[in-house]
């Protein structure tokens, strides 16, 4: 989601390595340049931690 609480990328689209390089550009087409990442708990779960230590859980 962006800062205006709109999904605005496909991310299930692709393979994971082209998704990753194409979403980096697509957040940067947005307003201020920020994306949010939601997950539920079953999804939490299944997160790497160490891919997100850079970031703020809400």
């Amino acid at each position: 989601m962006n800062s205006l609480g709109q999904r605005f990328f496909d991310e299930g689209e692709a393979h994971h390595s082209y998704t990753y390089a194409k979403t980096g550009w697509a957040v940067l087409g947005e307003p201020g340049g920020v994306a949010y990442q939601i997950y539920d708990r079953k999804g939490v779960a299944l997160c790497d931690k160490s891919y997100y230590e850079f970031a703020a859980p809400v």
